[in-house]
């Protein structure tokens, strides 16, 4: 577990060139990045999720849900 302790026990060695630090901060904000698309991503698919799971499934108003196999026609 990281915990503050832990943390200030650490030593972190810093490069003194200027050229490999924005390097690594470059590298950083990618991730960065990529992690924030990944989240809109995750959501967008969650949500897409959702909206056709309701429309797979009958409910109060509508005896037959608006996406299902051509076989079946019945009410459910």
């Amino acid at each position: 577990m990281l915990t503050t302790n832990t943390m200030s026990n650490l030593k972190i060695l810093i490069t003194k060139n200027v050229f490999e630090q924005n390097k690594i901060s470059d590298l950083i904000d990618n991730i960065n990045l990529l992690i924030t698309l990944h989240q809109r991503k995750l959501e967008t698919l969650k949500n897409m999720k959702n909206r056709l799971l309701n429309k797979m499934f009958a409910n109060e108003k509508n005896q037959f849900p608006m996406i299902r196999f051509k076989e079946f026609t019945n009410a459910w």
